[in-house]
């Protein structure tokens, strides 16, 4: 197995573990459902029950303000990290 090939696993992994969580409030949240007064809590749904971290706020308040140019220093660090980048990939073995 390549490095980079468990880059690619462990994010299915992860997936996987995120579509249970979710499986899991969606059943918690029908089960709930015969004891939930509608009168009372007409909005009631799943995220109610409980918000998972991947569902956190991700509007543009919470966000830095990013700069809108970039300075010579950066583009020369960032022509320094692609090139380094691109040599590896030379270094790569593709045998399957």
């Amino acid at each position: 197995m390549k490095p980079y090939e468990l880059d690619i696993i462990l994010g299915s992994l992860y997936k996987s573990d995120k579509n249970e969580w979710e499986r899991t409030r969606w059943l918690g949240y029908v089960l709930s459902l015969p004891n939930i007064d509608r009168k009372k809590c007409p909005k009631f749904g799943p995220k109610d029950l409980i918000e998972f971290a991947w569902e956190e706020d991700t509007s543009s308040k919470n966000k830095p303000e990013l700069p809108k140019t970039i300075s010579k220093k950066d583009v020369k660090r960032l022509e320094k990290t692609t090139n380094k980048f691109l040599e590896g990939l030379k270094n790569i073995d593709l045998d399957y």
